[in-house]
């Protein structure tokens, strides 16, 4: 499953990142990738800067095991915490 961040603020990126997140954890999905972009030449893209943020996050930390970087910077592979039913 993946995610495509293109074209959204910072908000509804956050936003939308939380509830895909939250969906795939309570369906026990292993692996989901989010796609950031990388930015122009030059200059890295406002959700490519922030997402590490976020993923440092006690939300976003208690879900994912383990974040790999894909494509260059402009994916994120998430492998995800197993569901506690």
């Amino acid at each position: 499953m993946s995610l495509d961040l293109h074209g959204l603020t910072i908000e509804e990126a956050y936003q939308t990142l939380r509830r895909f997140l939250t969906v795939h954890v309570r369906e026990n999905s292993k692996v989901i990738t989010i796609i950031t972009g990388k930015g122009s030449p030059g200059k890295e893209g406002l959700i490519h800067h922030e997402i590490q943020n976020w993923l440092d996050t006690p939300f976003f930390k208690s879900k994912i095991n383990e974040v790999r970087w894909l494509n260059g910077g402009g994916a994120l592979e998430l492998r995800l915490k197993r569901n506690k039913k």
